[in-house]
C-alpha cells in the first residue's frame, strides 16, 4: 500500500512539474521568445525523458530527502567551514609564517597565503571523505528509487542523462575514488539490477508463502516441539506421583 501511495504521489508531482507553463517562470524576454518560436509551451515539452524515467529520477531525489542526506551534508559543510575559520584564526597572525614568505613581521596577507598553502593537503583529504560519503548517499537514493518505484526506469533515465552530460562510463578506479562525487554509471546500473533481482525474489517468496496454508507452515514447529512437550508432561506426571506418595 505504501508503494502504491508513493507512486501516486510521485506521478502527481511529475504532472505538476511537467505542466508548468513558461509564463509562470522567471525567464528573460529573449529566452521566453526563443522557446515560444520553437513551439515549446511547458517544461514537459523540452524534457527527453519518458514519464516513467522522470518519476524514477524524482524517486531518487525523494530518497535523498527521506534519508536526510541534504540536511546531513549541510551540517557537515557548516562544521567544516567553522573548523577552517578556527584554524585560519590560529595561523593568520603567526609571525613565523609571514617571515617564511619573506616578510619581516606578522602580515595578514602573507598569513592568508601561507594558510592557503598549508591547508591544501587537508582540503584534499576532506574532499576524499566527502566524495566517498556522497557516493554512498547516491547508492542509497538509487536503492530507494528501485525499491519504491522501478529500477529499470531509473537505469534508462540515468543513461539518457549520462549521454547529455557526456560523462565517462569507465573512469579509472583511483581517479573516480579521488574526484567523483557520484559513482560511475556502470557501477550504479550493476547495483540497481542487483537490487531488482533481490526485489523480485522477495516478491516471489511472499507470493509463494501466501499460497501455502498456515497449518503447513507451523507443522514443522509442532513436530519439533512434540518430543519436548511429551518429556515435560511425563516429568510433571512423575513429580505429581511423588507428591501424592509423600
Amino acid at each position: 500500500f505504501r508503494r502504491v501511495l508513493f507512486r501516486s504521489q510521485l506521478i502527481e508531482q511529475y504532472q505538476q512539474v511537467m505542466g508548468v507553463r513558461f509564463e509562470e517562470l522567471d525567464l528573460s524576454v529573449r529566452s521566453f521568445n526563443c522557446l515560444r518560436r520553437a513551439g515549446y509551451v511547458t517544461i514537459g515539452d523540452i524534457v527527453d525523458l519518458t514519464e516513467e524515467e522522470i518519476v524514477a529520477v524524482l524517486a531518487h531525489e525523494v530518497g535523498h530527502n527521506k534519508k536526510r542526506h541534504t540536511v546531513q551534508f549541510m551540517l557537515a559543510s557548516v562544521i567544516q567551514t567553522g573548523v577552517i575559520l578556527w584554524l585560519f584564526s590560529l595561523f593568520v597572525n603567526q609571525p613565523a609564517l609571514s617571515m617564511a614568505l619573506g616578510g619581516d613581521r606578522a602580515c595578514f596577507q602573507l598569513g592568508l597565503i601561507a594558510f592557503t598553502i598549508l591547508y591544501s593537503p587537508l582540503s584534499m583529504i576532506l574532499g576524499l571523505v566527502m566524495n566517498a560519503w556522497s557516493r554512498k548517499n547516491e547508492y542509497q537514493a538509487d536503492a530507494f528509487a528501485a525499491r519504491y518505484y522501478d529500477g529499470e526506469s531509473l537505469i534508462s533515465g540515468l543513461k539518457k542523462i549520462s549521454v547529455k552530460s557526456l560523462s565517462n562510463l569507465t573512469p579509472h578506479p583511483l581517479y573516480e575514488w579521488v574526484y567523483y562525487s557520484h559513482p560511475s554509471l556502470l557501477k550504479r546500473i550493476r547495483e540497481i539490477r542487483r537490487l531488482n533481482i533481490l526485489k523480485r525474489m522477495s516478491i516471489s517468496i511472499r507470493r509463494f508463502l501466501r499460497k501455502i496454508p498456515i497449518q503447513i507452515l507451523f507443522t514443522p514447529i509442532f513436530v519439533c516441539a512434540m518430543p519436548v512437550t511429551t518429556k515435560f508432561t511425563s516429568l510433571l506426571r512423575f513429580a505429581r506421583q511423588k507428591t501424592m506418595n509423600l
